[in-house]
């Protein structure tokens, strides 16, 4: 979930700091989620990440493999590939 947190926030223009005062999180905690796996974050914390991303909640919380992780950060102008 992280590193899908961490993507989105760049295709955004966002720091995690940016958003954690957005989705009225304390100060550092998303980065805490992912670091050792202990510290598992509320759904009201998961919901309010995923509203201030403009994402549902299952979307953050995928799998994504690397080369479609890499992907959907190039090209964002919104054009459609010929």
């Amino acid at each position: 979930m992280l590193e899908n947190i961490k993507r989105l926030c760049a295709l955004q223009g966002l720091t995690i700091q940016q958003l954690e005062d957005r989705a009225q999180i304390s100060a550092g905690t998303i980065g805490r989620w992912g670091r050792d796996g202990k510290l598992m974050p509320s759904v009201d914390k998961v919901k309010r990440v995923a509203d201030t991303l403009g994402v549902t909640v299952d979307e953050l919380l995928k799998e994504v493999d690397a080369a479609a992780a890499a992907s959907s950060t190039e090209g964002t102008s919104g054009e459609v590939p010929a």
